[in-house]
């Protein structure tokens, strides 16, 4: 008897240390949301969110060089290998008014790009716009030509009525009813 329980014993031991492990996430301050090197604590989730959802996205977008972007459609959220959103529509209110079309990636720093190996990927050519939370640049080499550099950070900022903590991160992208998705307009009649 005295054996059996010994071995019960180092079986839960062994057993129960991922257990202890996870609690130990769990109570991190931090969670499961990677911290950045600049401090933070938010995923590219929630930015992902913020860029499909019209009412979370900041309606005074601009890029890197000043020109204003309004985005027509956000295009869709590709849940696949690839850029975060496919077939994007940005008009652009700088010098010429003009239309841009194609796919969408999202990052927290724009060095995130060469970090995750993108300007090697050929599933990355079509991209026009980066949009990052921090305003530093990408070096344009890397990126596709003409690909636009949309910093997002200080014009959430700018709102007092936005908190990142209220977005319901489950919910995206099928449980909320977006602008880019053609039953949106049916569901709000």
């Amino acid at each position: 008897m005295h054996q059996l329980t010994d071995n019960y014993t180092v079986a839960s031991e062994i057993r129960f240390a991922a257990a202890d492990s996870y609690r130990l996430l769990l109570a991190s301050p931090r969670g499961c949301v990677r911290q950045s090197p600049a401090g933070f604590a938010y995923s590219e989730r929630h930015l992902q969110c913020i860029w499909s959802d019209s009412a979370l996205r900041p309606a005074a977008l601009r890029t890197v060089d000043g020109e204003r972007v309004n985005v027509l459609s956000p295009g869709r959220w590709n849940l696949e290998a690839g850029p975060d959103f496919l077939d994007a529509t940005l008009q652009l209110e700088g010098g010429d008014c003009r239309q841009v079309q194609g796919d969408v990636e999202i990052h927290i720093h724009p060095a995130d790009w060469d970090r995750h190996g993108h300007g090697r990927d050929p599933r990355y050519r079509r991209v026009i716009a980066h949009v990052t939370y921090s305003a530093a640049t990408t070096s344009p080499d890397s990126l596709p030509a003409g690909t636009l550099q949309i910093p997002i950070g200080e014009a959430l900022a700018a709102n007092p009525a936005f908190s990142m903590d209220a977005i319901d991160l489950t919910a995206y992208p099928y449980a909320v009813a977006t602008d880019n998705c053609s039953c949106a307009a049916i569901l709000a009649t």
